[in-house]
């Protein structure tokens, strides 16, 4: 059993508990990545993160818990959670306005519901985002550096990745870093009930073996 599990996260929480209409979906699609965006997104982020109802339950549907809560299932099915006691948890987002938001919301969950479950310090890259190639590029070495110290005290047996939440780039990034490092990732795809489990054996053959659960 892994003593970390990293998730990425993105910015779907908001889509849960039909808390914002479509056309206010459009307008946080248009400004997804911006770190200023106009009075009237920042108003309705404002407004929706402190919506009564990402403090309830609902927000354990959103990718990164849904996969988290399988992957318990799998390793200790007893448990009746979505953690898994003695693990250290970490969350990844960017430093763009929605995602400082949604870090937000997932803090004051867990803040009110699992104070008690381990967390590391939000890592909160600086221009992750795609609007910009050379910006995109400055991150992920960024992002390198941060999870090259983050992990750099486990066993590679010891860390898993789950690689849900968050832009699909990057997620596809964390799964070459975590090939290169030969930490274990887990992905659901969206509306899936199974997990796909890959845990990379070096040496050895390419693509990594999948397990569905």
């Amino acid at each position: 059993m892994p003593k970390l599990i990293v998730s990425t996260v993105g910015t779907t929480l908001f889509g849960i508990s039909d808390v914002m209409t479509q056309e206010e979906r459009t307008l946080l699609g248009r400004h997804a990545n911006d770190y200023n965006p106009p009075k009237v997104v920042r108003d309705l982020l404002d407004n929706v993160a402190n919506d009564a109802r990402y403090q309830s339950m609902s927000i354990l549907k959103t990718a990164e818990f849904d996969t988290l809560a399988l992957y318990r299932k799998k390793v200790q099915p007893d448990l009746a959670d979505w953690y898994l006691p003695g693990v250290r948890y970490g969350f990844i987002g960017t430093d763009t306005f929605p995602s400082k938001m949604v870090l937000s919301v997932f803090n004051r969950f867990l803040d009110a519901h699992y104070n008690s479950v381990n967390r590391c310090e939000d890592i909160v890259v600086r221009g992750l985002q795609v609007g910009s190639a050379i910006g995109l590029d400055t991150a992920l070495r960024e992002l390198y550096h941060l999870l090259d110290r983050l992990t750099g005290p486990y066993d590679r047996e010891d860390v898993l990745f789950n690689i849900s939440g968050g832009f699909k780039f990057v997620s596809g990034w964390m799964a070459a870093y975590a090939v290169h490092r030969g930490f274990a990732t887990m992905y659901t795809f969206e509306g899936s009930k199974e997990m796909i489990l890959t845990e990379p054996q070096f040496p050895g053959d390419f693509p990594p073996r999948l397990s569905y659960i």
